[in-house]
């Protein structure tokens, strides 16, 4: 360190002391690297805390994400808030339809129940019902749209009694 300058470790160029930010636990209790290459690592660092949402289009913490092996950084797409706006807009979409297809009214012979309480998808041939890539049979509420309006299909509608 002749004459107050030193080499900063990052950018390997010779600069002041005054240009390196205190640091006790070097020998010279100044950091490795001057406070411009530091500021760069600084924002940097920032930048790959943070992830762009898809669905609010917003930059948040990784934090606010949730986990998603499938993916390349391990993270899901949209944020915690617009993943459970997502889901919820999904699911009142899965009760219309269904809710729909209930209000046609009972199949039963000589049945006219039209109350969508009571009224209940059953299959016309069991053997074709949904089932996961485990054997065990699926909801309906746990199906995709598309899936739904699939499985409705192959079903009649019948009421409770």
């Amino acid at each position: 360190m002749p004459d107050g300058k030193k080499v900063c470790f990052n950018c390997r160029l010779e600069r002041n002391l005054a240009d390196f930010a205190c640091n006790n636990l070097t020998f010279d209790k100044l950091q490795s690297f001057c406070q411009e290459c530091g500021k760069k690592e600084g924002s940097s660092q920032v930048e790959a805390e943070q992830k762009r949402c898809l669905g609010c289009a917003r930059n948040l913490q990784k934090t606010d994400f949730n986990a998603m092996s499938a993916s390349s950084d391990g993270l899901r797409s949209r944020c915690r808030k617009c993943c459970l706006l997502w889901l919820s807009a999904i699911s009142k979409r899965k009760k219309k339809i269904l809710d729909s297809w209930k209000r046609k009214g009972c199949c039963g012979e000589g049945c006219s129940v039209t109350d969508i309480r009571v009224i209940e998808a059953d299959h016309i041939n069991r053997e074709t019902k949904a089932r996961s890539s485990h054997g065990k049979l699926r909801r309906l509420q746990n199906l995709s749209l598309k899936q739904l309006e699939t499985e409705l299909l192959k079903c009649q509608r019948l009421c409770a009694r």
